[in-house]
């Protein structure tokens, strides 16, 4: 997604996994382009103990059966078009097996793999580029959330105050200002009776 008007300064708050804070990149160029990327190598289907497929083959014109961890199938176009992509038991990432017909798959949950194998740690990637080349990334663990910022230091949702050290502004919690000025009112209110 394109952000920001030429000329504009700015500034791309982000952060991985269950962080706590964001971290920021600041740019001197504009417009930038900002995109996250899943570099999970697992789908939705898979499960450490592993699971068996039954599905039939249309280049094989016959049923075709494995024990595996993952499976995706992939529409990959022309007289057979899909593909049925596994993770055997003792391997890593989904490899291509045969053609299928994706409406005769069973899944056997009572049939697993040797050894359980938990899922790798979900990665990934957030890339910012300017005219078409990518000029920064980072890769963390997923999920990544981002916000940027045109021209101003701070992200949404903080306030922008002096500061007299590097950069010359702070960001605060405008909700929590928010909260503590309205707390004080109440207490001088309260003193004032």
């Amino acid at each position: 997604m394109s952000y920001c008007n030429l000329g504009d300064k700015p500034t791309l708050f982000y952060q991985f996994g269950n962080a706590s804070t964001y971290s920021q990149m600041s740019f001197d160029v504009s417009p930038i382009d900002v995109t996250v990327t899943n570099l999970s190598s697992v789908t939705g289907n898979y499960n450490p103990q592993g699971f068996q497929i039954t599905i039939y083959s249309t280049n094989n014109f016959s049923n075709y059966v494995t024990v595996v961890r993952d499976y995706q199938i992939v529409n990959v176009g022309g007289s057979f078009p899909y593909v049925l992509y596994v993770q055997p038991c003792s391997g890593s990432g989904l490899i291509s097996t045969v053609n299928v017909d994706p409406t005769t798959l069973e899944i056997d949950n009572t049939v697993h793999c040797p050894t359980p194998v938990p899922a790798p740690t979900p990665m990934s990637k957030i890339s910012v580029s300017y005219q078409g080349s990518v000029i920064w990334t980072a890769t963390g663990i997923s999920p990544c959330t981002y916000s940027v910022v045109c021209n101003s230091g701070c992200p949404p949702g903080q306030c922008q105050c002096y500061s007299s050290s590097y950069p010359g502004y702070c960001c605060l919690d405008c909700n929590q200002i928010l909260s503590e000025i309205a707390a004080i009112t109440a207490l001088a209110k309260s003193k004032g009776k």
